[in-house]
C-alpha cells in the first residue's frame, strides 16, 4: 500500500539565507532598541529590545539547527550511504 502524501523536499541553502536575514534583522533592531532605551532611559523601550534579542537568539539556534542537518546529511554521503544520494538530490 502507497502513500499518496505529498513530500516537499527542504531547500536547505534557502532556508539558511531566510534565517541569516531574519537573524540579522533583529539583531540589528536589538542594538538600535537597546541604544534608543538607554538614551531615553525608557524600561519599555529596553525590554523591547531584548524580546528582539530572544528572537534573534532563536533564529541562530534555527540556523545553527539547519546547518548541522545539512552537515549529517552530507557526511553521510562520504560514508556511503545508499539512501544519502536522494537526500543529496534534496538539497
Amino acid at each position: 500500500m502507497s502513500c499518496d502524501c505529498g513530500h516537499s523536499s527542504a531547500n536547505t541553502e534557502n532556508e539558511r539565507k531566510t534565517l541569516r536575514v531574519a537573524l540579522m534583522l533583529n539583531a540589528t533592531k536589538f542594538v538600535v532598541g537597546m541604544a534608543a532605551g538607554l538614551w531615553a532611559q525608557s524600561s519599555g523601550l529596553m525590554a523591547d529590545a531584548l524580546d528582539m534579542l530572544t528572537d534573534a537568539t532563536a533564529y541562530g539556534l534555527g540556523l545553527m539547527a539547519v546547518t548541522r542537518g545539512m552537515r549529517a546529511v552530507l557526511g553521510s554521503l562520504d560514508r556511503g550511504d545508499a539512501d544519502a544520494a536522494k537526500r543529496r538530490h534534496r538539497l
